[in-house]
């Protein structure tokens, strides 16, 4: 809409515009910054003329924060209470607020090597006020090489792209940050620290400049959002780096190159070498085929999209690797792909159903084993079906084996049936 209505401009930046205004809206949340609120609330007082009114909102409808907040700076403050929330109009009276403005920036200090780097930052600011401990983690990992270009995906205040500016000044550094008070600190901070190999971008999308022209990206992503701007990080990286990983030559801008091909087979083989940017780029590549494995794996056990049999063994074996090679690479058992209940017994099955067809006595020793893993939350008709299946075994009747053990499909709602007459195992 910007530029197509006469009386509207939109902008995006870190402060309020300049005034002054006679009307200020400002939509709030319970669950907001306090000090980026109180902020904001001095900024638009500062910007109102005498007279103005700032129409603030809260989605609690028991605020009493907001209202205290707005009547240390208003003197004539109204609320009109609604289900949903609080909307607050409050009229500037005279020339100046009632308390005097607070600066809330902070400055503070961390140590990378022997340098000792400088970071401004303001309320509204990733990790406001001190450096966060998965930034410094990824400042500890990294490896940058002379004049490697840089991308920082999400560069908060900047202080990963300053670690690697002092670390390596040949090196080039594009900090990319959504937040505009953001890009502000980061472009401070450079300033601050006489950086000139920094240059900062404002972008929502994740987008470095020209796609294909960095050796490396970094990034420290938010957990919230159900993991949708880690994505926006991920796609951006692989923007970033695709046209040049196809002649990468080692390193971690290989590992990368096999995620863009989508090579598994060296990805699960180089799993448990993974270190860095790229190795969790790449772990989160394995974590991606280990869900599309398992769901195949699930569909074929519930007998929606049959597999042959040698595909299906082949499967199993290949999810059980990768999970096998994602925990060699440190992750933990809640960070792996969420299994389906029984993807070990699924595995299992499909062993024991080639085995059958191959009339491979092996498969009686992994009957037993399975039957006995699984049959302590059986009721005792499945225990039943289980024993006859294995009897049938004994007998090396081998088709009835397999229809047998064909009737044990696990699911993530695994539910026993009612109990059932034995079923004549004659």
């Amino acid at each position: 809409l910007h530029g197509q209505i006469d009386n509207l401009r939109m902008l995006c930046q870190p402060d309020p515009p300049d005034g002054p205004f006679d009307v200020a809206l400002l939509p709030l949340s319970a669950f907001g910054d306090g000090e980026w609120t109180r902020d904001l609330l001095q900024s638009v007082h500062e910007r109102l003329v005498e007279g103005g009114r700032l129409w603030a909102s809260t989605d609690s409808p028991r605020d009493k924060w907001l209202r205290t907040e707005l009547e240390r700076l208003f003197d004539r403050v109204s609320a009109h209470v609604q289900k949903q929330g609080v909307v607050y109009v409050a009229r500037k009276t005279g020339p100046g607020p009632r308390k005097k403005l607070k600066d809330y920036s902070a400055e503070f200090r961390f140590r990378d090597g022997e340098r000792l780097l400088r970071v401004v930052t303001r309320p509204g600011v990733f990790s406001h006020r001190h450096l966060d401990t998965g930034a410094r983690a990824l400042i500890e990992k990294v490896v940058v090489r002379p004049g490697d270009r840089v991308a920082d995906i999400g560069c908060g205040a900047g202080v990963v792209a300053l670690a690697l500016a002092a670390r390596e000044p040949t090196c080039r550094v594009t900090a990319v940050d959504s937040n505009a008070r953001a890009v502000e600190c980061t472009r401070r901070n450079a300033e601050l620290n006489e950086f000139s190999n920094i240059e900062v971008r404002h972008d929502a999308d994740g987008c470095c400049g020209e796609p294909g022209t960095f050796d490396l990206v970094v990034g420290n992503p938010p957990y919230y959002s159900n993991h949708q701007i880690a994505a926006i990080f991920v796609d951006g990286a692989r923007a970033a780096l695709c046209e040049l990983l196809a002649r990468a030559g080692d390193g971690e801008n290989e590992l990368l190159r096999l995620i863009v091909d989508n090579r598994r087979a060296e990805l699960q083989r180089r799993a448990h070498q993974l270190k860095g940017v790229g190795g969790a780029l790449c772990a989160h590549a394995l974590a991606e085929a280990a869900a599309a494995l398992e769901k195949r794996l699930r569909a074929d056990a519930e007998g929606h999209e049959p597999l042959p049999v040698v595909e299906t063994i082949r499967l199993a074996d290949e999810y059980a690797r990768v999970l096998g090679e994602l925990r060699e690479a440190g992750y933990t058992p809640a960070e792996l792909p969420p299994a389906a209940a029984g993807i070990d017994f699924v595995h299992g099955l499909a062993r024991l159903k080639a085995l059958c067809a191959a009339t491979d006595l092996e498969a009686l020793a992994l009957a037993r084993r399975l039957g006995e893993a699984q049959s302590v939350g059986w009721s005792a008709a499945r225990r039943r079906d289980w024993a006859a299946a294995v009897a049938a075994l004994e007998r090396y009747d081998f088709s009835a084996a397999e229809a047998g053990f064909a009737r044990f499909v696990p699911s993530t709602h695994d539910t026993d049936r009612q109990e059932e007459p034995p079923h004549d195992s004659s």
